[in-house]
C-alpha cells in the first residue's frame, strides 16, 4: 500500500465509522464492549487525522523551502554568470599589460639605444678635437690668439660658431629622438598603470561578487539542511501512519464483529419482543371475542355504536415533538442549505443543541427506525387515518420497528446526522403518502 492509499483509507474508515455507529444506534443501546470498541476508532481516525495535518504541513513548509532554494539557484546563477564577465574582463586586462610590458621593454631598448647613439657622436666630438689638438695643426686658442687682423678673428670665431652649430643640431636631433623613445615610453608606462588599475578594481568586483556568492551557497547549505530534517520528519509521520493503518484495520475488524454482534443480539431481541407482542395480540383478540359475543347478547346496539366511534375522522391530535420550540426552516419551498439538500423542504426543522429529547407528536406504532444517507438517524410513525410522522437526524434512537409508542413518549435527541448543517430535528407529516404542512397539526 502506498501512502496516498494509506491515507484515503482512513479517510474511508472515518466515514463508514458514522455509518456503522448509527446502524448499531438502530438497533438500541450500545453495549460496554461495543462503546470501547466505537472509542478505540474514534482514536485511532483522530490520530490519523493528526498525522494527516502534521504531513500537510511539512510538506507546506518543504515546498516554501524548494520555491526559496530555487530562488537563490537563480540569484547563484547570475552571480556565476558575472563573475565569468569578470574573469574574462580580468584576463583580457592583463593580456594589455603584458602587452604593454613587451612594447615597455622595446621602448627601453629604443630609448637606451638612442642614448648609445648621443653617447658615441659626444666621443667621436672629442676624439675629433682631441686629434687636431695632438697633432698641434689647430686649437681654439692658436684660432683666437693667431688670428692676423680682427677680421681674421671674426672668421676664425664664425667657423667654430659653424662647427659647434653643426654639433648642436646632431645633439639636438639625438636629444629629440631620445625623448621621443622617452615619451613614448612614458605613454606606454600610463597606460600600463590605467589597466593595472582597472584589473585592481575588476578583481575587486569579482571578490565582492564571490563573497555573495558564498553567502548564497550559505544560505542553500541552510536551506537544504532545513529540508532534511523536515524530510526526515515527514517520512516518520508516514512510518507511523503506516502502522496506524494496520491498527486501524485490525480495529475495524474488531468493531464490525461487534456491530455484527450487537445487531444479532437486537434483531433476536426483536424477534422475542415481536413473538410475546403476537401472543398477546392474539389472547387480547381471543378475550375481546369473547367479550363482544357477550356484549352482543345484552346489547345488540352497542356494537354499532362503537363501530361508527372506532372508525373515526378529520385530523388526529398532536403534540409539539421537541424540547425546543425553535423553528429555524418552514415547509415548502427555500434554498438548498447546503449540498444535497432539497430546495422543496418536505417539513419543518426545529433548532436545538445535541441530545435534546425528540417526543412522538401522537400515540401509534414504530414503522421504521434506521440509518440512511439523507435522513441519518430517523424515525417514522404510524398514527391513524392514514397519518404518519418522521423525525430525522437524530443523534440517538430510543425506539426499534414495531415498537408502540404513547404521545409525548421520547423516542429520539437531536442530532445532526446525514446531510445536515447543525443539530436539528426535522418533523414532517404525511397524509396518505403524501408530505403536508406539519403547522396544519401542531
Amino acid at each position: 500500500m502506498n501512502k496516498k492509499q494509506s491515507f484515503s483509507m482512513r479517510r474511508v474508515l472515518a466515514g463508514s465509522l458514522g455509518v456503522l455507529t448509527a446502524l448499531a444506534l438502530a438497533f438500541g443501546p450500545m453495549s460496554t464492549a461495543f462503546a470501547a470498541s466505537t472509542d478505540k476508532l474514534d482514536s485511532l481516525k483522530s490520530q490519523a487525522s493528526q498525522l494527516n495535518e502534521q504531513g500537510s504541513s511539512l510538506k507546506n513548509q518543504l515546498s516554501g523551502l524548494q520555491n526559496e532554494a530555487d530562488s537563490k539557484l537563480e540569484e547563484k546563477a547570475v552571480l556565476e554568470q558575472q563573475i565569468s564577465v569578470l574573469s574574462a574582463q580580468i584576463v583580457n586586462t592583463q593580456a594589455l599589460i603584458e602587452e604593454y610590458d613587451v612594447q615597455i621593454a622595446d621602448k627601453q631598448v629604443e630609448l637606451e639605444n638612442a642614448q648609445q647613439k648621443a653617447d658615441e657622436y659626444y666621443q667621436l666630438f672629442l676624439a675629433r678635437f682631441r686629434d687636431l689638438e695632438e697633432q698641434g695643426s689647430v686649437s681654439y686658442w692658436s684660432i683666437l690668439f693667431d688670428a692676423a687682423s680682427f677680421s681674421d678673428l671674426l672668421d676664425r670665431i664664425s667657423f667654430i660658431a659653424d662647427v659647434v652649430h653643426y654639433d648642436n643640431q646632431i645633439v639636438d636631433q639625438l636629444q629629440a629622438a631620445r625623448q621621443a623613445v622617452a615619451d613614448a615610453k612614458a605613454d606606454l608606462e600610463t597606460n600600463q598603470a590605467e589597466q593595472v588599475q582597472a584589473k585592481t578594481d575588476l578583481e575587486s568586483q569579482q571578490a565582492e561578487l564571490s563573497t555573495d556568492e558564498a553567502a548564497v551557497d550559505a544560505a542553500i547549505a541552510e536551506i537544504n539542511s532545513k529540508a532534511d530534517v523536515y524530510q526526515s520528519q515527514l517520512d516518520e509521520i508516514k512510518s507511523q501512519a503506516d502502522a496506524l493503518d494496520e491498527q486501524i484495520a485490525a480495529a475495524q475488524k474488531e468493531y464490525e464483529a461487534q456491530v455484527a454482534a450487537e445487531k444479532a443480539a437486537a434483531e433476536k431481541a426483536a424477534a422475542e419482543k415481536a413473538a410475546a407482542e403476537k401472543a398477546a395480540a392474539e389472547k387480547a383478540a381471543a378475550e375481546k371475542a369473547a367479550q363482544e359475543a357477550a356484549n352482543k347478547k345484552n346489547n345488540s346496539s352497542s356494537n354499532s355504536n362503537s363501530s361508527s366511534s372506532s372508525s373515526g375522522s378529520g385530523r388526529i391530535s398532536m403534540v409539539w415533538p421537541c424540547a425546543s420550540t425553535r423553528v429555524t426552516s418552514g415547509f415548502g419551498k427555500r434554498n438548498s442549505p447546503t449540498a444535497g439538500a432539497s430546495t422543496y423542504h418536505k417539513g419543518i426543522d426545529i433548532g436545538a443543541s445535541t441530545g435534546t429529547a425528540i417526543y412522538a407528536a401522537a400515540s401509534g406504532t414504530v414503522t421504521e427506525a434506521g440509518y440512511s444517507s439523507s435522513r441519518g438517524n430517523y424515525v417514522v410513525i404510524y398514527h391513524s387515518n392514514g397519518v404518519s410522522t418522521a423525525y430525522m437526524h437524530c443523534s440517538a434512537l430510543y425506539v426499534s420497528s414495531g415498537d408502540k409508542v404513547s404521545q409525548g413518549q421520547t423516542i429520539a435527541a437531536v442530532g445532526s446526522t446525514g446531510i445536515s448543517t447543525g443539530p436539528h430535528l426535522h418533523f414532517s407529516v404525511i397524509e396518505d403518502g403524501t408530505y403536508v404542512n406539519p403547522r396544519n397539526y401542531v
